[in-house]
């Protein structure tokens, strides 16, 4: 859908924008629970707010995923099938290593 509809730039840069705006909303909701007087009148306001956010960002980051790896196999037009391959394999071992430490919770 990204190559036929929309275009594989114009979906990763609008991902990229999408997840740094529900970065400055999730703040923001945060904040304004932290300076609420009455914390449960707005409780129920940012459980949907959190809901929102979670989904665009679910969203933004598919797309993101799903376009990256082709654009940039794409900058690649003159590769062997070894390099392509190894691209591929740098690509998903980075993004695992990179939510690596997400998980690791230290013992106390």
């Amino acid at each position: 859908l990204a190559d036929i509809r929309f275009g594989r730039y114009k979906v990763i840069a609008c991902s990229i924008f999408i997840s740094f705006a529900l970065l400055f909303i999730s703040s923001a909701a945060s904040l304004v629970y932290d300076l609420t007087e009455d914390g449960h009148a707005v409780q129920k306001w940012l459980l949907w707010v959190g809901v929102g956010v979670y989904l665009l960002h679910f969203m933004a980051t598919m797309a993101f995923n799903g376009t990256i790896l082709q654009f940039g196999l794409d900058q690649l037009p003159e590769a062997t099938s070894d390099e392509l391959s190894s691209f591929i394999h740098w690509y998903v071992w980075t993004t695992a290593i990179v939510a690596l430490p997400q998980y690791y919770q230290p013992s106390k």
